[in-house]
Parts: C-alpha cells; structure tokens; sequence
C-alpha cells in the first residue's frame, strides 16, 4: 500500500497505479477493486455500465462544406441534430477507452488543447 501512495505522489503514470491495483485486488481477496481497475486499465465495453466520471460535457462541432466555403470546428447545439441521432449524438462524451489512450489522446493535443472523437458507429 505505501508503494501504491508513494507512486501517487511521484505522479508515477495511472495505467501502473491501476496494475498494481490489481495486484492488489487480488492479494486482499477483493474482486470489486480488481474488477474496477481492470476495467478501467483496459476500457468499458459498449454495453458495459459506463461510471458517471467517464462522461464529460464538450461542445458540439462539426467540420464541412457549404454553400461558398469550409466550416471548420463550428459550434452547433444539441437541438440541431436530426431527432433520430440525438439519442447517440449530443454534448454528453462517454469515454469507453482505457487510461493509457484517454492519457494519449491528451499528450497528442497538448499544443492545441482541443481533443477530436470520432463516433464509433456512424448513424445512417
């Protein structure tokens, strides 16, 4: 356990902290944090309960053409999604993926701070 605090506080990288939770979950005979931080070291699958802390609110933008030019990183608000995709397309991000490519995606965009998702399934 002090080696677990001492990382934490030698901001050791969260993918490490999380494998030694493992270890950890596993040696205290408790399937709940062992089950936690491999969840969250590997991803939450689509249809797994996502926790509340894995969605985040960003702002809607698109990229385009229209008539007499290329939008580019425009802002568009919720209601102006058709109705059929605004079930799966709104301001809410679920962040599905594991530390390590949420901790990349960051690194990548450091510069201009702005982090872009694709959606997974496109909406037809």
């Amino acid at each position: 356990m002090a080696q677990i605090e001492r990382d934490l506080l030698d901001e050791k990288p969260l993918d490490t902290l999380l494998r030694k939770l493992i270890l950890l979950g596993g040696s205290a005979g408790s399937p709940e944090l062992r089950n936690w931080a491999s969840v969250e070291l590997r991803g939450y699958g689509r249809d797994a309960e996502l926790p509340l802390y894995r969605t985040v609110s960003a702002p809607l933008q698109i990229d385009g053409t229209v008539p007499g030019g290329i939008v580019r990183h425009e802002t568009i608000g919720a209601m102006d999604i058709p109705d059929f995709a605004r079930d799966e397309i709104n301001e809410q991000v679920p962040l599905r993926m594991g530390v390590s490519e949420i901790h990349s995606m960051v690194d990548q965009h450091r510069t201009d701070r702005m982090v872009k998702l694709q959606w997974a399934d496109p909406v037809s």
